[in-house]
């Protein structure tokens, strides 16, 4: 009897308690490989980036003109440079330098991006809460190892401060792991499942109203060096004599080519750039003030343009672009009597669409004008560049209400043709009752 018992205490779980044993088991697995992959691929993203940086200052480090620096400096330097293409301020010798060359953060972009798509692929999520569970962990842990780099890299004359590091890094893994998982290959409809319709609308249009602004400013940009090429080779030529030190000032301005391009979308949204405590760049103003020599700063207006007044057109065509993309119910007029009539004009379906459309190109545009503005020293040079709140809600309130009134206006103008034609042919059927 106890060899019988022994053998049914043995035996594999068969029926409902096999059922029930086997999804809880295989759901821990699941948790745990997404916790493995996401950590892996953090500190591979991380080493990746390192290397990369670590590799280029050291080669600049050779080829220009160098003092006693040991490798463990370079090590450091390095870190801090990595940590600056994270868009995270930098201090050196007490000055904090907050306006960096965003354009390097193609660097760790291209890292988290690819070690994103590992994690996905390696732990290989069933739902739509595991997929976004993977870059919330990745970009926690993300954001732990960018703290410590901060504290690792850190020296008495150049150093980047742990708390705004770990913050600033964590959000750009977060920014693109969740833009890796939306694009993953596997996820389909997933992933917006769980949305309502306008918000999904909302977001793809509102992305789209984003890289066109974006692409409008690099277009203005592009113009600006093209007939202020002479005035900055002037400048390049008095600040980088040589040919080493003149390909890395280059390279230096193709870093801040993306700061100048939202710097042309916020003087095309009206508030404009400042520079310093009491420079101002924009359609009403053109007073630069004391800025440094850089070669981009030369393309800066010095008085104001006949047809500054005229760039307003560029977010008003914006919102009839965000109008024509956002999909819209069937109208006609229809109701009885003024009351409803009138309100037979709103849908609350397409209110929603646009409400959440305008909330994307306002986050976007807070965004870009967030990480394109900062302090490059002390004193008149601690704050530069657009001002993100005004610019956004510059941005929301011109494209909302061109897109609000190519919506509203032509079914409020077709509304009140109906009412004079219902009425007019009221009252000839009173007089011809009358007679």
């Amino acid at each position: 009897m106890n060899n019988s018992l022994s053998k049914s205490r043995s035996r594999p779980a068969t029926g409902p308690q096999r059922q029930w044993r086997r999804p809880v088991l295989e759901e821990h697995i699941t948790k745990h490989s997404l916790v493995v992959a996401s950590a892996i691929s953090a500190v591979a993203a991380v080493t990746l980036g390192l290397i990369f940086v670590f590799l280029t200052i050291m080669s600049v480090w050779l080829v220009a003109a160098h003092g006693n620096e040991t490798t463990t400096q370079i090590m450091q330097t390095a870190g801090i440079a990595w940590l600056g293409a994270h868009i995270s301020p930098v201090t050196i010798s007490g000055v904090t330098l907050g306006l960096l060359p965003w354009g390097f953060f193609i660097i760790p972009a291209v890292m988290i991006w690819k070690c994103t798509h590992w994690a996905l692929k390696s732990s290989q999520p069933e739902s739509s809460k595991d997929y976004w569970r993977t870059a919330l962990l990745f970009s926690v842990i993300y954001a732990a190892l960018c703290a410590g780099v901060a504290t690792l890299s850190s020296t008495d004359g150049l150093s980047a401060e742990i708390l705004a590091s770990a913050i600033r890094g964590g959000l750009l893994a977060l920014v693109i792991s969740c833009a890796c998982v939306a694009t993953y290959a596997p996820t389909g409809s997933l992933l917006t499942d769980n949305f309502p319709p306008f918000m999904v609308t909302g977001i793809r249009v509102g992305t789209a109203a984003v890289a066109i602004m974006l692409g409008v400013g690099a277009l203005i940009t592009t113009i600006s060096i093209g007939l202020h090429w002479n005035e900055m080779k002037s400048v390049l030529s008095i600040m980088a004599p040589g040919s080493v030190s003149g390909f890395f000032m280059i390279l230096m301005c193709i870093g801040y080519l993306p700061t100048a391009s939202v710097w042309a979308m916020s003087y095309v949204a009206g508030p404009g750039i400042w520079l310093g405590a009491s420079g101002l760049v924009s359609v009403n103003s053109a007073e630069p003030g004391a800025l440094p020599a850089f070669p981009l700063l030369s393309i800066l207006p010095s008085d104001i343009p006949v047809w500054a007044p005229y760039l307003i057109a560029i977010p008003i065509a914006l919102g009839l672009f965000i109008f024509i993309a956002l999909p819209r119910e069937h109208w006609e007029p229809d109701g009885q009597g003024w009351l409803a009539q009138m309100k037979n004009i709103v849908r609350i379906g397409e209110l929603g669409s646009l409400a959440a459309t305008l909330g994307v190109l306002g986050l976007g545009t807070w965004g870009l004008t967030t990480i394109s503005s900062g302090s490059l020293g002390n004193q008149l040079l601690k704050n530069i560049g657009p001002n993100p709140i005004d610019v956004s809600v510059s941005v929301v309130t011109i494209c909302g209400l061109s897109a609000l009134t190519a919506l509203l206006l032509p079914r409020f103008i077709l509304t009140l043709v109906r009412m004079w034609t219902s009425r007019t042919r009221a009252g000839e059927v009173s007089q011809e009752s009358a007679n």
